[in-house]
C-alpha cells in the first residue's frame, strides 16, 4: 500500500546534496555523529543540559498529540521533562523544535559538536532542532522554505510522507494559526487511496526533506531527534506551488512583525 522511499548508505551520494528535490533515507547517514560514541546518549543530554529551561508542550491525549494542538505549555528546565519522559507519566510532555544553536541558550561548542556532520561543512546550517518525548505524534505539516534533515538520535519513528501534488488533502488556511498543517488527522485517516510514503528510522537513520513535503511522525516508546535545517539556493518550486508562496509570504510578514515589536520593547524600555 505505501510507496518504497529511495535508500542511501551516506549523505553525499544522493543526487541532489545542495537542494533537495524529493526525500531519501540514509542508513546510518548521522552515525558519525559524536554523540553515537558516548555510552548513554540521554545522559549526555542531561549532562549539559539539565538546567537549561526549555519550552515543553503538554497534551492530554494522543489525538492531540495527532493533530499538535496543545492544552499547555510552560517552561521548565529540561532535568523535569527528561524525568517525566523517562517515567512516562501522562499528560504526555513533548519537547519540539527547540533550535539548541540559538544564543539564549548559550550551550557549549563542545556540546554543540557532539551533533556535527559533514554537510556542515559545505551547506550553511541554520538550526539544530531538537524533539523529545515519549510516545510522541506530530501533525500532518509542510516547512516552505529550507531543506530538513531529520536525524534518529535515540529510539524509533515512523514518518508518514508525501508530495505537495500528490494527494488533494485541505489545509487548516492561510490565516490560521496553524496553516503551515493539514485540516485532517493524517495518522488517522484512511491512506489505502492515498500516495503516500511510510519510512521507518532508527537510532543513527538520517532523511532529507524538502520543503514541499507534507510529513507527520509517530514515535516509539522514548525518542530524541535532532532536525538540521539547510539554507537552499534554489526556491524555484514555490512558482509551480501557490500555496507555498502563501505561506512564505505569511512567514517573511510575521517575522517582521516580530522585530518591528521586539524594537518597539527594546525603544521604549
Amino acid at each position: 500500500m505505501y510507496l518504497k522511499i529511495d535508500e542511501f548508505n551516506n549523505l553525499h551520494d544522493i543526487p541532489d546534496y545542495y537542494n533537495f528535490q524529493k526525500p531519501y533515507l540514509i542508513r546510518g547517514g548521522c552515525k558519525s555523529m559524536k554523540i553515537f560514541n558516548m555510552e548513554d546518549k540521554l545522559q549526555c543530554f542531561l549532562q549539559y543540559i539539565q538546567d537549561t529551561e526549555l519550552n515543553t508542550e503538554i497534551y492530554n491525549t494522543t489525538t492531540e498529540l495527532e493533530q499538535t494542538i496543545t492544552s499547555g505549555e510552560k517552561q521548565c528546565p529540561f532535568s523535569e521533562t527528561f524525568e517525566h519522559n523517562i517515567r512516562n507519566k501522562k499528560p504526555y510532555h513533548s519537547i519540539a523544535d527547540i533550535n539548541l544553536k540559538e544564543p539564549i541558550y548559550n550551550f557549549s561548542s563542545k556540546f554543540l559538536s557532539y551533533f556535527h556532520v559533514d554537510m556542515d561543512n559545505t551547506r550553511e546550517n541554520e538550526e539544530l532542532l531538537m524533539f523529545f518525548g515519549n510516545d510522541t505524534r506530530s501533525g500532518s505539516h509542510i516547512h516552505g522554505n529550507g531543506d530538513y534533515v531529520f536525524n534518529q538520535i535515540y529510539g524509533s519513528k515512523i514518518v508518514y510522507m508525501f508530495d505537495y501534488n500528490d494527494n488533494s488533502l485541505p489545509c487548516c488556511g492561510i490565516f490560521s494559526d496553524r496553516f503551515n498543517f493539514l485540516k485532517d488527522n493524517l495518522l488517522s485517516i484512511d491512506h489505502s487511496n492515498l500516495k503516500i510514503y511510510k519510512v521507518e528510522m532508527n537510532e543513527g537513520d538520517s532523511l532529507t526533506i524538502p520543503p514541499w513535503w507534507w510529513h507527520a511522525v509517530i514515535g516509539k516508546d522514548l525518542t530524541l531527534t535532532l532536525t538540521k535545517t539547510y539554507r537552499r539556493s534554489n526556491y524555484w518550486y514555490i512558482l509551480t506551488k501557490p500555496y507555498l508562496l502563501l505561506l512564505l509570504i505569511v512567514q517573511l510578514t510575521m517575522e517582521i512583525i516580530y522585530v518591528i515589536i521586539h524594537y518597539l520593547i527594546q525603544y521604549f524600555e
